[in-house]
């Protein structure tokens, strides 16, 4: 098997892959349990695959090996803290998430291999076509979980009959509505990063893909999705107005017909919304009014986000307490006073609160950095699709993560975090074309 045979190969298992973690919460939803044995093993297979078979690049890992310490960091003094504290989880199974991590950590090098070769390649069109399919596919299932009967394992455990509780929140194949409401935001990203292409027909496909996006999401009522989304539309005016001379101008009159059309439609989709109001049942009425409060007066109703300010105070109190070895391993994935207070299980609801206080502030600190490196370095990024896609799915990644506690082990945010890895690494050296043409000389013919 030569070089080009191999690394089609590659690509594809690499497709198929991408394809299976985006739409992982299908394993859960059809209770596939042995796949959470099968699932590691499987990773350390592809792991091997891509070590020996994947194009050599000319840059070192540097950002994937500074996320890899803030990881290592974090495992090593949470389970020192663990065993020094004594601490008793017994809501949480520890094995189950130091396993999840663990394989999270090869799925983010898998993928940033992977990346980086796209991007050298020049094919990172590829990559968004499939991100937008498996998307897509969620964002289809979720819709219409209740006709397909796919309920995630969360909602089963909340009644006998799944059926009621989404007609209020829907989750589809995803764990939660919270996290359905985040695909369906990444969904509106790869949208409208379709609407800076040069081809029409991917512009339509975009303007559908962002009417989806904004369906979906509104069917999560996932206060964060909500917001999310005025986000990722902002930054794209943004990005669009920041850039508008360096865009071709046929892209620009596209993007601003979309626009017109868009504020066109705002005043007929308001008077709809404005009527559709009434038929919404009483608890999707008040996570509205709520978010209204949190946009107009910054006020938030904590009987309608599960405690959260409770656990946020139980959890600051945790780390002043142990403000450098942390608390232990997952402690924040549920904390005790809090839980005890309410009668149920209550997580800190934010990754890097849950980093400070399992493990302290220098794998805390490392964390957030590596957020800030590839930020920064997505500004040396020239193309102004690829940069676009790079800085609002980190802005969109972080923020959701300030309200979600289980990113660590998250096969999903996995696959983002690879992304982010390649994107950094490709855009500390993206102005040297000459390395990128010697570079896929030498693996073309080595």
């Amino acid at each position: 098997m030569n070089n080009s045979e191999k690394n089609k190969l590659l690509s594809w298992g690499m497709y198929l892959l991408m394809a299976f973690f985006m739409l992982n919460g299908i394993t859960m939803v059809l209770n596939f349990t042995g796949l959470s044995v099968t699932i590691p093993v499987m990773m350390l297979v592809v792991f091997f695959m891509v070590y020996f078979w994947a194009r050599r690049d000319l840059q070192r890992p540097y950002f994937y090996l500074f996320f890899l310490l803030a990881h290592i960091l974090y495992l090593g003094i949470s389970l020192f803290s663990l065993f020094i504290l004594q601490k008793t989880h017994f809501s949480i199974d520890i094995p189950y998430q130091l396993r999840s991590i663990i394989y999270n950590l090869i799925i983010v090098y898998v993928f940033y291999r992977f990346i980086l070769d796209r991007l050298h390649q020049y094919k990172f069109h590829q990559v968004i076509h499939l991100l937008f399919i498996a998307v897509a596919i969620g964002g289809i299932l979720t819709l219409y979980s209740g006709l397909f009967g796919l309920y995630s394992v969360e909602v089963k455990s909340m009644s006998d009959d799944p059926s009621k509780i989404v007609e209020e929140r829907l989750s589809g194949v995803y764990a939660n509505p919270n996290l359905a409401g985040f695909v369906a935001n990444i969904g509106l990203l790869l949208s409208l990063t379709l609407m800076f292409s040069k081809s029409t027909m991917a512009k339509i496909i975009g303007v559908a893909g962002i009417v989806f996006s904004i369906s979906t999401a509104v069917a999560t009522f996932s206060k964060t999705s909500f917001l999310q989304c005025g986000i990722i539309i902002i930054v794209f005016l943004i990005v669009f107005l920041a850039r508008y001379k360096k865009i071709e101008k046929r892209t620009r009159r596209g993007i601003g017909i979309v626009l017109l059309a868009i504020v066109s439609l705002l005043v007929p989709i308001s008077v709809y919304l404005s009527s559709a109001y009434d038929e919404l049942t009483p608890f999707q009425q008040e996570r509205i009014e709520q978010l209204s409060q949190l946009v107009t007066e910054g006020k938030v109703n904590s009987d309608l986000t599960t405690n959260r300010s409770d656990a946020v105070a139980d959890g600051l109190t945790l780390i002043a307490s142990h403000p450098f070895m942390g608390n232990g391993f997952m402690s924040f994935l549920r904390l005790e006073n809090a839980s005890a207070k309410t009668g149920e299980d209550i997580g800190i609801h934010n990754t890097f609160l849950l980093v400070l206080g399992d493990a302290g502030i220098v794998p805390f600190i490392l964390y957030v950095i590596f957020h800030l490196l590839c930020f920064v370095s997505f500004f040396k990024i020239r193309d102004t699709q690829l940069f676009y896609f790079a800085i609002t799915l980190l802005i969109s990644t972080s923020f959701f993560n300030t309200t979600n506690h289980e990113a660590l082990a998250n096969p999903l945010q996995a696959v983002i975090m690879g992304i982010f890895c390649a994107l950094a690494t490709y855009a500390y050296w993206s102005g040297n074309k000459e390395k990128i043409l010697e570079h896929n000389r030498i693996t073309t013919t080595g």
